[in-house]
């Protein structure tokens, strides 16, 4: 997963769908500019590939030939990689404006799986429409600077889990994804978390009972409150002071 966001569109939160393609990672090869001639006939074609995917559909699988890159119009998808024991490790989570099936670009084969979380729209680029948008040079500076962000992305992500404790790794989660989403032009606030607990742990290498935890923790300090799905951030600071000196010490846990 990966994305490059240049800018907060103005109106996103009011108008979603039109807002994805301002902010999202594949939009140098939707809306490219200066083609030559031979790779303009490609661009209409780009743009004409949607997919819709239902609650728990899965978008490619492990072992897939690569067929397409895609980014996400709306929704959330989770990438999952196999493990030896038949678990499966949750690498990220994916949102309007990010990208998935990087991970095929190596040898043009699948080594995760993308499953959707809720209701979600993809956009597709053919790979072979793709690889050839890559001969422009707008367009491959474009693609590197995608693996540059994921391979940062992954890298950070594997130092804190690393080095955080349980209520860092949850504070730190729920900080991420208050950055996600503003960045995005939405509510840095008061947002949706479509992955279970169990998810979230597989993320930051937790059980489900910890992440379960170390949320109601949060609550019960009024720095969060959820419903369902619905999440509000009461105090972000304060989140963001756990992730910075650690967790809760053992009297504010009984």
């Amino acid at each position: 997963m990966s994305a490059v966001l240049k800018a907060v569109p103005t109106g996103a939160a009011a108008s979603p769908h039109r807002a994805a393609c301002m902010i999202c990672a594949l939009r140098p090869f939707c809306f490219p500019n200066d083609l030559p001639a031979q790779l303009a006939e490609l661009v209409p074609l780009v743009r004409s590939h949607r997919r819709r995917l239902a609650r728990g559909e899965l978008l490619f699988r492990s072992g897939d030939a690569q067929q397409a890159v895609y980014a996400v119009k709306a929704g959330f998808l989770m990438s999952r990689v196999p493990m030896a024991d038949g678990g499966r490790h949750v690498a990220a989570f994916a949102m309007v404006g990010d990208v998935l099936g990087l991970d095929a670009m190596g040898d043009g084969v699948h080594h995760s799986e993308a499953v959707a979380l809720d209701a979600c729209e993809v956009c597709e680029i053919p790979i072979a429409k793709f690889e050839r948008l890559l001969e422009h040079a707008k367009s491959a500076r474009a693609m590197k600077q995608m693996l540059g962000l994921e391979i940062h992305r992954t890298a950070e992500h594997a130092a804190a889990i690393a080095g955080r404790d349980a209520c860092q790794r949850v504070a730190g989660f729920l900080v991420e994804i208050a950055q996600r989403w503003k960045s995005r032009g939405y509510s840095s606030t008061r947002f949706q978390l479509p992955m279970g607990r169990a998810d979230i742990g597989r993320y930051l290498g937790l059980t489900a009972e910890t992440v379960t935890r170390e949320l109601s923790l949060l609550r019960e300090r009024a720095t969060i409150s959820l419903s369902g799905k619905h999440l509000q951030i009461h105090d972000l600071p304060a989140l963001r002071s756990l992730l910075r000196q650690g967790g809760f010490d053992a009297a504010e846990r009984r």
